[in-house]
């Protein structure tokens, strides 16, 4: 494309027929105007036209023949660029633009040159103008917010232009602005932004759409020019303040707007119940003030729990219209201040027995153990705040029962020395309680105590006189006592199942405020038997018996002439014995002499503050050793007169160890004629096992790291803990590297000795690659270990194992072909220390 140009046909060979044309356009009129210039030309000095005849010529441009002539028109002097005929015409340019013109140029000089004749000459070539640009585009962003301004970018082809622009937002035009020259800045009046958040009807955008159209003048250029794009809703506006509050309590909003013109409409939720929608036009903050009502139906929603879900919804407005989608915070609502009420004087207690009750005349007294307690829960408590009671815990001396329902608890008999808290909770649906008290007057009592003597004549002949005292509980009501001993019986029998009691016979009592004495009575009962005395005390809430057991008649000492034989606290059994009823006490020793020979005996005393027993003396049984029998004269242990001890099993206690000092101390001794060995437990652990003292550790050690340990456990032998006849690392197979493959079950495995062997093949890798890497503790440590092993054709391969753990196949040896079908690692072993 261009505006000019130049284009010719050489005649003869020193002349030229040359046309040039330019062009200049008018965008706004989409033409260009056309000159072309026709020129006869000489090319050299010696080229030269000698004619005085007329000639004749034509231009054509895009289809129009303009012709000339002219006398001498052929003729030229060399060098000569002779113009012809200068010809102007417009042209239109098509719709978009674009326009390609042909031009022609027709000249006839009828001439001879060179000796041969030239008549019509033309020269003809269609250029392509440059394009006229044509109607504008839009080029802003086809996207907008609302309700912000929209700013608009025009490309046009001429500053004359002017533009008119349609906003549309779901097919409804919003807005109309003309006159727009390369770009403006489009605002929205509060209707026709209105207008816009009604098109997008809550949502966050719909499809907007914008019509050009481009104006020179008057004159419309071109076609409307439409294009689509996204009308967004600005973000509608949040609460940033906390949706939690107190039941009750004023509940402030504070909210955070994305455009100064958004106005909004609080809601306030609990338990997803609406409770309060605000006036609309809030701005910034909002204060909630609840009324009675509101309140009352917060409540509602939480009569079984002092919390409650809430919910503050905030509806963002553009005038009369919704602003894309509500917003929300949830949070807390909680009931404050809320307990039950409740008084003590809803609660009462009583005395239900009817013993004690006549006994004091006021059953506002309770007597220790006796008298049976009984709570009334009266009117009841009463909810607050929408809640209702649910139970009542009823708390007496340490124990509660909880009821549902108000009336009486019954606690029965209460064991209570002192007064009561009387403790009862009141439990409402949420959980809430209130706690009142009573004091309940406690009378102590406790049943009379009774104290028996049983005196035998002489301390062993048969009559015996019985003794009773003891002591009682007052009971005082306004300064006088209640209670008295109003009877005292004992009886007897003897002390066998099948005995029974003799008729009671009565002791009359003399009683004080809290003690009492009773009459004596005489009872005949033999001294050789056993007996049962029985006594029975009552006072006014009733009757305590307890028992004394009479002995036998048991002298201190008896001196029977008959036996020829001294009892000490009995009578004597055996004849020509000393017997006793209890223990013996020897402070000095004690000697047994043979029946058969008094010069044998046992002796049994203290040395050197050592207990011993020994045998001895002299002639028959004196040094036959000491035994221990079991039943039917069984030996148990035999401790012979040599000094062997002989006996069927020997046993310690299994919790004895050398740091405690152990089992058996041999004391540097040998031990003989042994059959085995048994172990009691697995040799897993530890010191377990057979012990040897390390050089230069002392005998008798209490540390295990001074000796070496052996041990056995399931067939593996074990010194100091490590096998001695097993893998320190079982045969394991190697992760392969650089295409090298594990061949025939290749392994390598390392013995309790430190030393590693390998089994098997590997095949396919290449020389002077690593075929795998050995883990540490199964690496050479000093020097890279090389190894010469077979490979498949039978030459040799070098193989290093490295410090490093790493394995390489580097060479082959002798100039033989490397064939790495297979190459054997069987025999390869190194120490690792």
């Amino acid at each position: 494309m261009s505006l000019s140009g130049t284009f010719y046909t050489n005649v003869s060979g020193g002349y030229r027929l040359q046309l040039e044309w330019s062009a200049t356009q008018d965008s706004g009129a989409n033409t260009s105007t056309i000159t072309a210039n026709l020129y006869w030309m000489s090319l050299g000095s010696s080229y030269t036209v000698s004619s005085s005849a007329t000639k004749s010529g034509s231009i054509v441009i895009d289809g129009t023949t303009y012709s000339f002539s002219g006398a001498g028109l052929a003729s030229l002097s060399g060098n000569q660029k002779k113009l012809l005929s200068t010809q102007t015409k417009t042209v239109t340019h098509g719709s978009d633009g674009t326009k390609s013109v042909t031009i022609t140029g027709n000249f006839s000089p009828n001439v001879t040159l060179s000796g041969t004749y030239y008549g019509s000459q033309t020269t003809s070539q269609t250029v392509t103008l440059d394009t006229i640009a044509r109607e504008s585009s839009l080029v802003s962003s086809y996207n907008w917010t609302a309700p912000n301004v929209y700013p608009v970018s025009i490309s046009r082809a001429s500053s004359s232009y002017t533009h008119t622009l349609r906003i549309y937002v779901n097919s409804v035009l919003i807005k109309t602005i003309t006159g727009i020259g390369a770009s403006t800045t489009v605002s929205f009046t509060d209707t026709e932004n209105e207008n816009i958040f009604k098109q997008l009807a809550q949502t966050s955008s719909k499809a907007s759409k914008f019509e050009l159209d481009t104006y020179n003048g008057s004159t419309k250029i071109g076609s409307t020019q439409t294009y689509t794009g996204t009308c967004f809703a600005e973000k509608p506006s949040n609460v940033v303040s906390s949706a939690d509050f107190n039941i009750g309590a004023t509940v402030h909003v504070d909210i955070a707007r994305n455009n100064p013109r958004f106005t909004h409409v609080v809601k306030v939720y609990v338990n997803n119940t609406l409770i309060e929608t605000s006036a609309s036009g809030i701005g910034y903050a909002y204060d909630w003030i609840p009324t009675s009502t509101d309140n009352t139906n917060m409540y509602n929603q939480t009569k079984t729990s002092n919390t409650v879900s809430s919910k503050i919804e905030l509806v963002t407005y553009f005038g009369a219209t919704q602003v894309n989608s509500t917003t929300n915070i949830t949070g807390t609502a909680t009931v404050i201040n809320s307990n039950p009420t409740f008084s003590a004087s809803n609660i009462s207690y009583k005395d239900v027995d009817t013993t004690t009750t006549a006994l004091t005349g006021n059953n506002q007294y309770i007597i220790q153990n006796k008298s049976s307690l009984t709570v009334t829960i009266g009117t009841g408590a009463t909810g607050v705040n929408s809640a209702t009671i649910a139970s009542y815990l009823v708390t007496v001396n340490g124990v509660s029962k909880s009821v549902t329902a108000t009336g009486d608890v019954a606690f029965g008999v209460i064991n209570a020395s002192s007064n009561l808290t009387i403790s009862v909770k009141a439990i409402d649906s949420r959980g809430n309680s209130t706690t009142v008290t009573k004091t309940a007057t406690v009378l102590a009592y406790s049943a009379p105590t009774i104290t028996i003597v049983a005196n035998r004549a002489n301390g062993f002949d048969d009559p015996t006189t019985i003794m009773v005292s003891g002591n009682l509980s007052p009971l005082t009501i306004s300064g006088t006592n209640k209670n008295s001993i109003t009877a005292i019986t004992s009886q007897y029998k003897e002390n066998i199942t099948s005995s029974t009691y003799s008729t009671a016979v009565a002791h009359t009592p003399t009683t004080t405020t809290s003690s009492y004495t009773a009459t004596t009575q005489v009872y005949t009962l033999t001294n050789t038997k056993i007996w049962v005395v029985q006594v029975n005390v009552t006072d006014k809430l009733g009757t305590v018996s307890t028992t004394k057991i009479v002995g036998a008649g048991s002298p201190i000492m008896f001196v029977d002439a008959v036996k020829k034989s001294v009892g000490v606290g009995m009578f004597p059994v055996a004849s020509n014995a000393v017997e006793t009823a209890g223990d013996i006490y020897a402070y000095g020793g004690i000697h047994a002499k043979n029946p058969a020979n008094s010069g044998a005996e046992v002796h049994l005393s203290w040395l050197n503050n050592i207990a011993r027993i020994r045998y001895g003396g002299s002639g028959t049984g004196s040094v036959n050793g000491f035994q221990i029998h079991g039943t039917s004269d069984t030996i148990k242990l035999d401790c012979r007169n040599d000094g062997t001890v002989w006996g069927k099993r020997f046993e310690t206690d299994p919790n004895l160890y050398i740091g405690s000092g152990g089992g058996i101390d041999l004391n540097n001794s040998d031990i003989i004629g042994v059959n085995s060995f048994w172990f009691n437990d697995q040799l897993d652990a530890g010191s377990e096992g057979i012990n040897f003292l390390k050089t230069g550790k002392t005998a008798g050690s209490t540390s295990s790291s001074d000796y070496d340990t052996f041990q056995i456990l399931d067939g593996v032998i074990k010194l100091n803990g490590s096998s001695i006849l097993d893998f320190a690392v079982p045969p394991t197979a190697p992760s392969m590297q650089n295409s090298w493959a594990n061949y025939f079950s290749l392994a390598y495995m390392k013995t309790w000795d430190n030393v590693v062997h390998f089994r098997g093949m590997i095949r396919n890798g290449a020389v002077g690659t690593t075929a795998f890497t050995l883990p540490a503790g199964c690496r050479p440590t000093v020097n890279n270990q090389v190894f010469y092993m077979t490979q498949a054709n039978g030459y040799q391969v070098r193989v290093d194992i490295n410090t490093d753990g790493t394995v390489t196949v580097t060479s082959v040896t002798g100039g033989g072909t490397f064939d790495n079908s297979w190459i054997s690692f069987n025999g390869i072993s190194f120490p690792t220390i």
